[in-house]
């Protein structure tokens, strides 16, 4: 059955997102200065000596207006009878660490020494955030002198399109002040999507990089407005990037065309590789990622990925070590054709690939960042890699994923993690080996993972799991990592998750979470909420403890279409629809994706996590009872609420289809049974008390990797009525039955 619905307008979401960071006075007239801490006023001043902080330093001006009604001016030099907050540039303290701050503070003056603006930025965010925990422009007296542990935090923009020229969409998706709320987060970096070929011009392929210079004019202004905020911007490439057969690139350079490889929903279904056997295409990875840095001056560097669904060199697609991996549609070989790369060794060609990009971009930008990411290696050599991290030249960052390779147990059935996950903490076995193989040959190593949000449950803004969050990070801090990719094309909200994450990538905010989260808490919903919240963050945390991770899952699941998924008295005996992109085929087969924990576990997975949640309701209900809640707590009571719901969804999903399928064969097989029509009734009441959060906040239902909503409030409708008709129907039809037995 398909699903013709109206797209839902996303230009209210991202009106939102491009609004200021600041815009609600949230001063608290009762709060006073305790031992060793002050209070700001109107008698205070911004001085600026050094034009780098000019622009934090506006800023810590707006945010004292908008949020405590305090008009303190700007200036290049003040009275010294008044108290003053000074920027000063301090190199020589700090030459050599762009972000790192030192706060000096006390009743009569406040200094913020940085070298850099990105140092100044995240000086201005600590103060920002100390008065935001107090409500009012109450700061303590100290001496901090913070460097961030963990060199790059790269993130994304939340409506930024993966699936198109990220350098030339519609709506620009890094607007200053969304840049703005990124550094409020500690991000340091944003990635794009992008190709060698359409980025750069090759003297090897001469048709490549036609539109170079128009691309290449967007990159250098979103570097320079990204690096004004402290924010560098990388790529993230698969590359040599293949192309489709037919293509007229064969008819020019037949000599380097490669392997085949076959995605049954392509079109056309077969793509070659460039031959990295093949010296021209050597070449051009080399000249390219060269040019690319030599055009792009200041950027910060690539994301290299060289076994994952894009096609690109000839063992792209080639599982030699039984991994079993599934790219869910595409030809995974066990053996190449290519004559060139048939008998040559898959390790090879992968440090081959990414040796030549790094000896061009290091060539003539040593300080840029080329990151190896190791995601299904596991196809070509058995973790911990030992061989291909032995290839790869010492310059190179190994990036590696934080949960791929860990296990969780479900209901007494143990099964492997391997995908994102916020329910599992990790480190997993595998990171920890590569990791340890990395670093005895002097590499440095990141992490990859999902901090906001994973395909666990993707569309409701962000999962409030903070505890969560904070235990990774603590881990990471301990490792000793270098640097962390925070978001793929989806779960990339900036959020609560995404705020604790970037608290404790700072070398003196060690506070314990409680600590953390009471100052945000007090911030977001005001101070009488917030032991209530902390419950409710409690409850979130054990929620996902029944969710059931799996990588047969996590790509058909129903929990992110949940509230909006139809419900058939008959098998559609299709797959489920795709749980991360546009798809309106809602088959309700539980094959395959419930491998994992098998059909009737996966269903009890659904509705522990269900219960579970629940159990936040009446503290939501108690919260939502104070009539002057903030708007970001009446976003986050929402964002709970939403966790809840889309898990009866799936529960009531799930319950429907196995009470049906056990019908099958039977006398009973197509009819809405008592216990379907209970089932029935309960998806109706849940729905029907969630819609009018779903009409009221922008983020519930949106998807940032499908860049659309996979539930719309008028798609809940649509449910409820069909779901009233069918019991319409299925009491007509008792009736009926009644009456010709009389």
């Amino acid at each position: 059955m398909t699903i013709d619905t109206d797209k839902q307008d996303l230009s209210a979401l991202i009106n939102d997102l491009n609004g200021p960071v600041h815009r609600e006075m949230i001063l608290d007239a009762n709060q006073r200065p305790q031992a060793g801490e002050f209070m700001l006023d109107n008698g205070w001043q911004i001085i600026v000596d050094s034009s780098k902080a000019r622009a934090p330093a506006q800023h810590l001006a707006e945010y004292l207006l908008v949020s405590f009604g305090l008009r303190l001016p700007v200036l290049t030099s003040g009275c010294s009878e008044n108290p003053a907050i000074t920027f000063s540039q301090d190199a020589a303290a700090l030459p050599t660490e762009q972000e790192a701050y030192r706060i000096e503070s006390s009743p009569a003056a406040i200094k913020l020494l940085a070298g850099e603006p990105a140092g100044f930025w995240q000086a201005t965010v600590y103060l920002e955030k100390g008065m935001g925990f107090r409500r009012s422009p109450i700061l303590p007296e100290l001496s901090l002198t913070n460097r961030p542990l963990l060199d790059f935090r790269i993130h994304r923009s939340f409506f930024s399109p993966y699936y198109e020229n990220e350098l030339l969409p519609e709506v620009d998706p890094y607007p200053d002040e969304f840049l703005c709320r990124l550094a409020h987060y500690s991000v340091n970096g944003i990635w794009l999507h992008g190709l060698l070929r359409e980025l750069v011009p090759s003297q090897t392929f001469k048709e490549f990089g036609r539109d170079s210079e128009r691309l290449l004019g967007r990159l250098n202004e979103l570097i320079e407005r990204a690096g004004s905020y402290g924010i560098k911007v990388y790529f993230y490439m698969a590359e040599p990037r293949g192309f489709p057969e037919g293509d007229e690139f064969w008819q020019r350079y037949p000599h380097v065309r490669g392997e085949p490889s076959t995605h049954a929903m392509a079109t056309p279904p077969t793509q070659y590789a460039m031959c990295t056997s093949t010296p021209e295409v050597k070449q051009y990875l080399q000249e390219s990622s060269r040019e690319l840095f030599q055009r792009a001056p200041g950027l910060g560097g690539l994301i290299l990925v060289t076994a994952s669904e894009q096609h690109t060199h000839c063992f792209s697609h080639l599982d030699r070590c039984g991994s079993g991996i599934d790219f869910d549609g595409i030809d995974v070989y066990k053996e190449p054709t290519c004559p060139r790369c048939k008998d040559r060794d898959p390790v090879e060609i992968v440090c081959e690939v990414v040796n030549c990009i790094e000896d061009g971009v290091h060539s003539v930008a040593p300080e840029a960042k080329v990151i190896a990411w190791n995601w299904s290696w596991t196809m070509l050599e058995p973790e911990p890699h030992r061989r291909i991290i032995g290839g790869l030249s010492p310059n190179v960052t190994l990036m590696c994923g934080f949960e791929r390779g860990g296990q969780v147990t479900r209901f007494g059935t143990t099964v492997p993690v391997d995908e994102y996950s916020l329910g599992y903490i990790g480190p997993s076995p595998r990171f920890l080996g590569c990791m340890e193989a990395a670093k005895a040959k002097g590499m440095d190593v990141a992490a990859k993972l999902q901090v906001v949000a994973t395909h666990e449950m993707a569309n409701c803004g962000y999962m409030p799991m903070p505890y969560n969050v904070c235990e990774k990070y603590r881990k990471l801090r301990d490792l000793g990592i270098k640097g962390v990719m925070q978001a793929w094309a989806f779960g990339n909200y900036p959020s609560l998750p995404l705020e604790v994450a970037g608290w404790y990538v700072w070398s003196e905010n060690t506070q314990d979470i409680a600590w953390l989260l009471r100052g945000i808490i007090t911030r977001d919903y005001g101070a009488r909420h917030v032991e209530e919240v902390l419950q409710v963050y409690h409850i979130m945390r054990k929620a996902f403890d029944y969710f059931p991770m799996h990588q047969a899952l996590v790509g058909r699941n129903p929990i992110n279409r949940a509230p909006a998924y139809p419900f058939y008295l008959r098998p559609d005996g299709r797959p489920m629809a795709l749980s991360y992109l546009p798809d309106r085929t809602y088959g309700d087969s539980l094959e395959v994706w419930t491998d994992g924990f098998g059909e009737e576990k996966t269903a009890q997975c659904f509705r522990a996590l269900a219960d579970e949640s629940a159990k936040a309701l009446p503290v939501l209900d108690r919260i939502e009872q104070d009539r002057n809640l903030p708007a970001a707590g009446r976003t986050d009571v929402a964002v709970c609420r939403a966790v809840y719901h889309q898990a009866r969804s799936a529960d009531l999903l799930m319950r429907f289809i196995l009470e049906r399928n056990s019908n099958l064969g039977t006398d009973k097989e197509g009819e809405l049974t008592e216990e379907l029509q209970n089932i029935a009734r309960e998806e109706i009441a849940h729905l029907r008390d969630f819609l009018p959060y779903v009409e009221r906040e922008h983020i519930l239902g949106f998807h940032g990797e499908a860049m659309e909503y996979l539930y719309t409030a008028d798609m809940i409708r649509r449910k409820i009525n069909d779901l009233e008709r069918m019991l319409t129907q299925a009491g007509k039809e008792r009736r009926n039955g009644r009456d010709s037995g009389k």
